[in-house]
């Protein structure tokens, strides 16, 4: 399935499964690492998740007070579970600008 998003958009549900692990069982330090469109890497946010254990999944609800902007965003979900800790591959999110109505 595929949707356009639009800037300015908020409560969007991103999620991002979790695919290689056999389980998220005891996941700790759950966030998602997401560089915004035209940011530099010191300016990463760090965006908060409600883990789905049983469906291997990232939720971050994107927050009122950050708005989507346009462009691509880069995630990176990371966590620390048994001997693994850092983060998993790159996700990409693509926000359109608005089209502006006639």
């Amino acid at each position: 399935m595929y949707y356009e998003i639009y800037e300015g958009v908020v409560g969007l549900i991103v999620d991002i499964k979790i695919e290689g692990v056999l389980s998220l069982s005891g996941v700790e330090e759950a966030k998602i690492y997401a560089l915004p469109p035209g940011a530099k890497e010191s300016e990463e946010e760090v965006w908060p998740v409600e883990v789905l254990e049983e469906d291997f999944i990232f939720r971050h609800i994107v927050p009122e007070d950050s708005p989507l902007k346009a462009g691509v965003y880069r995630l990176q979900p990371s966590f620390r579970l048994g001997a693994f800790s850092g983060r998993f591959s790159t996700v990409e999110l693509r926000v359109y600008e608005k089209q502006s109505r006639v």
